[in-house]
């Protein structure tokens, strides 16, 4: 996964993980991300206790955005009453593609 801020200034940077819901509409395809200290900074001596992405999010709408991965833990689909957990996937089942491919076929 490249570090946050390290695709910048790439009009177009690879999409390296994604995660979605299976029982809903949310993806989140991440491009960027880093070990984050408990005040949500990656670039401290402190401890690190998450991470957080830079990704583009298709739901109600397509954004761009940060996310954690506690943020994901915590996450609840709207259907079937909130009870669904989310469907972890990554590098060995997506292949890295461009996010202008991805936001198409989003």
């Amino acid at each position: 996964m490249p570090p946050l801020y390290s695709q910048e200034e790439n009009p177009d940077p690879m999409v390296v993980c994604k995660f979605f819901d299976p029982v809903g509409s949310w993806t989140w395809y991440a491009t960027e991300g880093s070990p984050v200290d408990e005040d949500g900074y990656y670039d401290t001596n402190r401890e690190k206790v998450d991470y957080l992405f830079f990704s583009l999010v298709v739901g109600h709408v397509a954004e761009v955005g940060y996310f954690s991965l506690e943020e994901l833990k915590t996450y609840r689909s709207l259907k079937f009453g909130g009870k669904s957990q989310i469907a972890l996937s990554s590098g060995h089942e997506v292949a890295p593609q461009l996010i202008v491919v991805t936001s198409t076929i989003a």
